[in-house]
């Protein structure tokens, strides 16, 4: 166990005077999580005066205490950890008010409050490694043309031709969303499913809209049609984006607009437990707006097993998660296994997301929807129909803010009632940097 001993701090404290001002210690970073606190004061203190007057709290103004234990011997004062310890990378505040007494019954001068920090667990510090080390790689870096050869998106009609740098940056990207989702990402490319994202994008830029069933322009051959139909029910599409891989990190992702929010529906089939082969598409208005399309749904997919085994996909997912992927407005979601978790029982899950730093809590149910939205969506996206999805109200993102994520009132499939429980931290992907973002 790590002691620390607060010795210049405390050595002049008894004396006949008493404020109510607190001085403030510190702060200690990088603390363990069995942290051990050793006071030592310049005369002896009397024990029955110890247990109201030091104690740890998660909050600045000493509200919430921690189950800490104190002994006492001679002039020092022992405060050991509670007995789970204390929470990874969280912050805690050890006060030593004016109560205590000296054995010839003189009190502390000042009241002390000393912030300490626990550090990352290992667990933390590895993941984030990882996922830095492969966000090295897998970040976008291309700023050539999206397309070889541009479209045509009026009679007579052509596919045109994505650039290869274009469509594996994007399949990197796509395998990198599912590394931090702890999903196979060995996604593939298919050659066939680009053409048909491609058709698929040409056809929407031709009637200038954005459908997933598209209508048929009156100068369309119906082959060339009906290839871009088929495209568009099977791909996620979106309108407005630089390129295709933009359309996947700050689109399908977040889909944070009110409409998306409801199912997460193009951030389920990225993250589908089902996926293994994308093609990507993109063409452009004769006004300039830009279509993108990701196929993401075959033929055979909704028969084939899943290609891992899994309880829950959860967006932000445990221990780690990137910063730079909260956006402003960020839905979560937390896909159950329908094989696990019985999704005919959901009257009664609630949703608790608290903030450690500071014990803030957002509740979710279907009873209230004071703290933000919630919904529990049981349509096929991803192949995943049984989703819980919450969207907290009036909250800011900070880089190294942990949230714990607990889910009551949900059941196996024998019918036993059970609960999910999960926390993540916040971090940059790029090493030394920063970030928040904000409602």
């Amino acid at each position: 166990m790590v002691k620390k001993v607060i010795g210049l701090f405390l050595i002049c404290f008894f004396s006949w005077f008493i404020t109510a001002d607190a001085k403030t210690f510190g702060p200690f970073h990088d603390q363990p999580a069995d942290k051990s606190w050793t006071i030592r004061f310049t005369h002896e203190v009397l024990p029955e005066t110890l247990e109201k007057n030091v104690y740890v709290s998660e909050d600045k103004e000493g509200k919430q205490l921690v189950p800490t234990t104190l002994r006492a011997s001679g002039k020092e004062v022992y405060v050991d950890s509670p007995q789970e310890g204390y929470t990874y990378g969280k912050t805690y505040y050890l006060f030593v008010t004016d109560g205590v007494l000296s054995k010839k019954l003189k009190p502390l001068k000042n009241k002390q409050v000393v912030p300490f920090t626990i550090e990352s667990s290992s667990l933390y510090k590895m993941r984030v490694k990882e996922l830095r080390e492969r966000w090295e790689v897998a970040k976008p870096r291309y700023d050539g043309p999206v397309l070889d050869v541009e479209p045509q998106v009026v009679a007579p009609y052509s596919l045109g031709e994505m650039n290869d740098h274009e469509l594996e940056e994007a399949l990197r990207v796509t395998n990198f969303l599912r590394y931090v989702a702890y999903l196979p990402d060995d996604v593939t490319l298919d050659p066939s499913f680009t053409v048909e994202a491609q058709a698929a994008s040409v056809v929407n830029a031709a009637n200038q809209q954005m459908s997933h069933h598209p209508f048929k322009p009156q100068d369309m051959d119906e082959s060339f049609y009906e290839l871009g139909s088929l495209g568009a029910s099977t791909s996620n599409l979106a309108l407005g984006f630089r390129n295709v891989t933009d359309s996947i990190l700050h689109g399908y992702m977040p889909d944070v607009s009110d409409k998306n929010r409801v199912h997460v529906g193009h951030r389920r089939w990225v993250l589908s437990p089902r996926l293994q082969k994308v093609g990507f598409g993109f063409a452009m208005e004769t006004n300039r707006w830009k279509h993108t399309a990701m196929k993401v749904i075959s033929d055979d997919m909704w028969r084939d097993p899943p290609v891992v085994s899994y309880e829950q996909i959860a967006w932000p997912s445990a221990v780690a998660f990137p910063i730079e992927f909260m956006k402003r407005a960020f839905p979560w979601s937390v896909s159950l296994n329908e094989e696990v978790y019985d999704d005919n029982q959901l009257d009664d899950i609630e949703v608790t997301l608290t903030r450690t730093k500071d014990g803030q809590t957002w509740k979710f149910s279907n009873e209230t929807d004071k703290d933000g939205f919630f919904n529990i969506s049981t349509d096929n996206h991803g192949y995943t129909p049984y989703t819980i999805i919450f969207q907290p109200n009036q909250i800011s993102y900070q880089q190294g803010d942990t949230y714990k994520v607990n889910i009551n009132g949900i059941y196996t499939i024998t019918g036993q009632q059970t609960s999910i429980q999960y926390e993540t931290t916040l971090f940059a992907l790029r090493d030394g940097g920063t970030g928040s973002t904000s409602q």
